[in-house]
């Protein structure tokens, strides 16, 4: 049966993690409403450089043309638990985000242009139905672990769901960069396995 996400054997601190999120939320200022966080931005960006590489990245000017081009870590939460916990991984991940799903959300039906690296810290799935859901198209379903690194295969369509009344669905989520653009070996495995 072919995969489309699987497990790296990487497992994070749910709890520092959680700390972490609430110090970067406090650390940088977004208004309550905002349900992304970037936590990598642009070379060039000065200001605001948490809302660098939010939402898509097709709204610009045609001068951002990849997910690569969002590599430098903000320096204002650089030393936090969520960054260090990142840049221990194996691959390289760009343009790194906190998603803050609403109770009672859905995304829309979409494909990615590259895979993407969850990170669940909050919200991620529990048995009785009221937590996450990352659902494919084709009708597979994840049950994604909090602390728990996954990468998943999103140019395939899927959306997300937040199926809780009250709790906020809380993730990293990474892009990394396409086959062509790095040379790591642990990145190439990634794409092997998904057959990219």
């Amino acid at each position: 049966m072919e995969t489309h996400f699987y497990y790296n054997d990487v497992k994070f601190n749910v709890d520092l993690l959680y700390q972490s999120y609430l110090f970067i939320r406090e650390k940088l200022p977004l208004p309550k409403s905002a349900t992304q966080l970037a936590l990598q931005h642009l070379p060039n960006t000065v200001e605001n450089k948490h809302h660098d590489g939010i939402g898509s990245l097709w709204y610009n000017d045609g001068t951002v043309t990849s997910d690569t081009q969002f590599n430098v870590w903000n320096k204002e939460i650089e030393d936090t638990y969520i960054v260090k916990c990142l840049k221990s991984l194996p691959f390289p991940v760009v343009r790194t985000r906190v998603m803050i799903q609403n109770p009672k959300t859905c995304y829309s039906l979409h494909k990615d242009k590259t895979i993407r690296l969850h990170l669940p810290i909050y919200g991620a799935y529990d048995t009785y139905g009221k937590g996450g859901r990352f659902i494919f198209s084709h009708g597979e379903i994840l049950q994604m672990e909090e602390g728990k690194v996954m990468c998943v295969n999103t140019t395939l369509e899927h959306t997300a769901l937040n199926c809780s009344t009250e709790k906020e669905r809380i993730h990293i989520v990474a892009c990394v960069p396409e086959k062509h653009e790095s040379q790591n070996l642990e990145l190439r495995k990634i794409y092997d396995r998904f057959k990219i």
